[in-house]
């Protein structure tokens, strides 16, 4: 073996214990950081949703999205005499105010007519005559309705056949309204003060008279009758 060969045997041996001093090493670091690694965190289980929502009086409660077992609710405390008190009591609505008359009934004189508004020719064709001057039955006031006595149905014909105490009813769309007759007068065509506004509450019947001559008026009066 020549002194070539040695100084190259030399070398190898040098190489293959540095490869395997390198390896040793490295070994050893590879098993202590192995030893240091904590374990893998688990995989995380998903939790719910979370939002927040406004009770009243400035209360709050964590809801959760998805479906999970609600608890009992609890009232807010200013909602309790709401919800506990007892149902409130009934109240009586108001009586509707007064409104125009529909009909009329006189029992006394057979009388059942409708009652339109106006009082010229072609509104007293159609029955009684509500003059549009006039309060709506129930009103303080007077209620001045008027009817033909020989022509379009006769409706007032038997006017002066009333007594004091006999009744007059007129009606509207939701009640009636019952007056009683205080008496009866003749006036000439041209007064028109029985239309006059009235303090209490009164209705004023006009038709023409005597039968079939019409050259006066007769006026029959009454009072309604409270309640």
């Amino acid at each position: 073996m020549t002194s070539l060969d040695r100084a190259l045997r030399v070398v190898e041996m040098v190489a293959l214990l540095s490869i395997v001093a390198v390896g040793a090493v490295w070994l050893t670091v590879w098993h202590h950081l192995r030893d240091r690694t904590p374990p893998a965190a688990p995989e995380p289980t998903p939790t719910a949703i979370i939002r927040l929502a406004d009770l009243p009086a400035g209360q709050h409660a964590s809801l959760a999205a998805s479906p999970i077992a609600s608890p009992t609710p609890v009232l807010p405390v200013n909602y309790r005499p709401i919800v506990t008190a007892q149902p409130p009591a009934v109240i009586a609505l108001p009586t509707p105010a007064p409104q125009h008359a529909t009909r009329i009934s006189i029992p006394a004189i057979r009388v059942d007519a409708p009652v339109v508004h106006g009082v010229e020719p072609d509104d007293l064709k159609l029955g009684v005559g509500h003059y549009e001057g006039a309060v709506n039955p129930g009103e303080r006031g007077n209620l001045v309705l008027a009817g033909h006595n020989d022509v379009y149905g006769e409706v007032f014909r038997y006017l002066s056949d009333l007594q004091p105490g006999d009744e007059v009813t007129v009606y509207t769309a939701s009640r009636e309204y019952r007056y009683v007759v205080r008496g009866w007068r003749l006036v000439e065509p041209t007064d028109v003060s029985v239309m006059e506004p009235t303090t209490g509450s009164t209705v004023t019947l006009i038709s023409c008279y005597p039968y079939l001559i019409d050259t006066e008026r007769i006026i029959v009066t009454g009072e309604l009758v409270e309640g």
